[in-house]
Order: structure tokens, then C-alpha cells, then sequence
């Protein structure tokens, strides 16, 4: 029961923390594109956003798996 709860409580920190990482990289992406003057330095900084994108998508469905076997009884 005890175990039970602290992996629950492990996927929840994990889903939190993958979706607000996520979040943070298009910030730093945002940032970057802002920042930086050439056009490579750019580009390169454009390949934040698919890896942030998956990270804040992979950390919503975690969180919505949780909330779903939480249900049950």
C-alpha cells in the first residue's frame, strides 16, 4: 500500500516536472531566437522546440494516466 503511493507519488513529480521542462525549453527557445544574431545560431536553437514539445506532451500524458488509475477503485 505504502510502495503503492510512493510510485504514484514518483510518476506524478516526473509528469510535473517532464511537462514544466518542456515549458521552460520553448522559453529558452523564445529567448535564444531573441538573443542570438546569426541565422545558424538561430537554427539551431529552432531544435529546442520539437524536444520541448515532446517533453511537456510526454509529462501531460503521464499525469493524465495517473488521474485515470487514481479513479478506480
Amino acid at each position: 500500500m505504502l510502495t503503492g503511493r510512493v510510485l504514484a507519488l514518483q510518476w506524478f513529480s516526473g509528469g510535473v516536472l517532464n511537462a514544466v521542462g518542456g515549458i521552460a525549453l520553448a522559453a529558452l527557445w523564445v529567448w535564444a531566437v531573441l538573443h542570438f544574431d546569426p541565422l545558424p545560431h538561430r537554427l539551431l536553437a529552432a531544435l529546442l522546440v520539437p524536444f520541448g514539445a515532446w517533453r511537456a506532451y510526454l509529462g501531460v500524458a503521464v499525469l493524465n494516466a495517473i488521474s485515470k488509475t487514481e479513479d478506480l477503485p
